[in-house]
């Protein structure tokens, strides 16, 4: 047992390469998969406790080190050849220390405090893993208070959406949605008004008003937001654009939307 609270063994069991394997391509939905020292640093530093760790033998000192930060840690430290690192890896170069962490529980929503005026970003059908982790990585920056996704949405707790957001994920409250009309009519019904970003949207982005409890939608990549979903007194927004041009990327547009909310809101300080 090392001073870290995790023991050290040489070599992972073949249970839990098939574990990390599963929870790597999205099989297993109960853990995380979490590579890099960088975001090991992220994960410790969100209180979210890392369970089995896998290194190569030269990482880790340097596993060990980041470990002994978490207060709760638990599991085991494994050392792998660079032949198995490489197969467990999902880089193309393994940065040579991975762990696996429970996936953070969805806190429920204070519907009721109006001290919060809640600003919420849905991601429908965004497909991209990157657009979906730069999206959390802006939700955070622009103090959204959660992130919605649509079961048609990649995971942003996958690897290469956790690495987009550079933790991001694992301090922003993200809430999965079975069915996105109910979820629509659900922040009808609270009170929340609902904009959706729409490339023939009815209003420019800098003339509605976000200062009140929001919902923000964006739609996948190549097909936008198809006006027959979002029939729940959705607003349809626009982000003005240079004739010939066809779109923005998602993730330029939501980083737009969500500033100028922030802005509405007063959330520049003089120093900023």
């Amino acid at each position: 047992m090392s001073k870290t609270g995790l023991s050290e063994s040489n070599y992972p069991p073949l249970p839990l390469i098939k574990k990390i394997l599963d929870v790597r391509d999205g099989k297993n939905k109960t853990f995380i998969f979490v590579e890099g020292r960088r975001l090991i640093e992220e994960l410790i530093k969100s209180n979210i406790h890392p369970t089995d760790g896998v290194v190569v033998r030269s990482q880790f000192k340097i596993f060990e080190k980041l470990i002994r930060q978490s207060a709760n840690p638990a599991g085991r430290i494994y050392t792998a050849d660079e032949k198995l690192m490489s197969r467990i890896s999902a880089h193309d170069t393994p940065p040579g220390l991975l762990c696996l962490a429970k996936r953070p529980p969805t806190v429920q929503t204070d519907w009721k405090n109006p001290l919060n005026y809640p600003l919420i970003l849905l991601m429908h059908r965004i497909q991209n893993p990157q657009n979906v982790g730069a999206l959390v990585r802006t939700a955070e920056a622009a103090g959204v208070t959660e992130v919605w996704t649509s079961p048609q949405t990649c995971d942003p707790f996958s690897s290469k959406a956790l690495r987009g957001s550079m933790g991001g994920a694992f301090r922003i409250p993200i809430r999965p949605q079975e069915d996105l009309s109910e979820s629509l009519k659900l922040m009808t019904d609270q009170g929340l008004s609902i904009y959706a970003a729409m490339k023939d949207g009815k209003n420019r982005f800098d003339m509605v008003d976000f200062k009140k409890p929001s919902v923000i939608i964006l739609g996948n990549e190549g097909q936008g937001m198809p006006e027959e979903e979002i029939k729940y007194k959705a607003i349809t927004v626009k982000i003005p654009m240079k004739a010939g041009v066809e779109s923005l990327n998602v993730g330029v547009a939501g980083a737009l939307l969500l500033y100028e909310a922030l802005r509405q809101r007063g959330g520049f300080s003089e120093s900023s």
